[in-house]
């Protein structure tokens, strides 16, 4: 009886996790101001990011992530989020990063650079914009200064 109330309060609280990320993620938008150099920005090859995996995410978001919207990970934290085959070339390091999705089944993640910003998109089709809290392990030369995040949701 006793483990079955455990149980029971342990479900409860992933429950709430995924309810609020999934009603949350507006919070970790965070727009660039100026739109006109998105030509200069540099995009990460799809080898070079890596989505958190499911059973990994409450702790990705949870921890943090709550205050910062990109941590510095050694190799072995991101391989815990991302899957055994995670690696980074060896001149870059692995950062953990805040992202949002719209409609995860339509979309995917773009990420690109300027400089020392760091730009985290998610592109999607539905018939809502919905704001998902997410999280991104990417491979990056430098700390970001600056963490810009956007959903995109298409009809």
């Amino acid at each position: 009886m006793k483990t079955t109330r455990l149980f029971a309060a342990a479900l409860g609280l992933t429950m709430f996790q995924i309810v609020s990320a999934q009603t949350n993620g507006k919070e970790w938008l965070n727009p660039p101001n100026d739109t006109a150099n998105t030509n200069q920005r540099q995009s990460l090859s799809d080898d070079l990011f890596f989505e958190v995996v499911a059973s990994k995410m409450p702790a990705a978001i949870g921890g943090d992530l709550q205050n910062l919207a990109a941590v510095a990970l050694d190799e072995s934290s991101a391989r815990n989020f991302t899957g055994s085959y995670f690696h980074c070339p060896t001149a870059l390091r692995p950062f953990l990063l805040r992202a949002v999705y719209g409609h995860g089944g339509t979309g995917r993640f773009f990420v690109s650079q300027m400089k020392k910003s760091i730009f985290v998109e998610h592109v999607s089709l539905g018939r809502s914009t919905a704001y998902n809290k997410s999280a991104l392990v990417a491979c990056l030369r430098d700390s970001p200064d600056a963490a810009y995040i956007t959903v995109a949701v298409a009809e």
